[in-house]
């Protein structure tokens, strides 16, 4: 991510909506400014419906302190096992999965999407954008429903 701003007076923060869980969230939105050359203001998880409070440091109940969300990040990255996705048979290998992928963790081979461990961030995006609902990450995300942003344009 590239930003550019003007001026000094800057308030930043990151709102995550989330399916199951919000994995490390807050780790990852505070790397992704840092690497912009910001400090994030706020972080809002699950359900922030109210515009943010131009607040330093406010967070919504749900929000670990920065020690817990480390060792849930440390805890994630031992865990992480792509082995866990399945692909069933309405899968038509479009490949829409692997265009989408924000991390480039998904090649195509012999018309089925396989993922790359070491690049796979568990966004599971390639989950709720098939078109044909054919990916699942453990039985939990089967027939789980799907969520794309109505403003955001999928790469067919």
């Amino acid at each position: 991510m590239k930003l550019t701003m003007d001026g000094t007076d800057h308030y930043v923060y990151a709102v995550a909506t989330c399916g199951m869980s919000d994995g490390n969230f807050g780790s990852q939105a505070v790397n992704t400014m840092k690497n912009s050359g910001l400090d994030l203001d706020s972080r809002y998880r699950k359900g922030a419906i109210r515009l943010p409070q131009r607040k330093k440091g406010i967070f919504l109940p749900d929000h670990f302190d920065q020690d817990k969300e480390e060792e849930l990040a440390k805890a994630y990255e031992q865990s992480r096992k792509t082995v866990n996705f399945t692909v069933n048979d309405l899968c038509v290998g479009c490949g829409i999965c692997a265009r989408q992928c924000p991390a480039h963790a998904i090649k195509i081979k012999n018309k089925r999407p396989e993922w790359i461990k070491e690049q796979c961030i568990l966004c599971l995006g390639c989950v709720h954008k098939c078109p044909k609902n054919a990916i699942a990450y453990t039985e939990d995300t089967i027939g789980h429903g799907q969520y794309t942003n109505p403003n955001i344009e999928i790469i067919k």
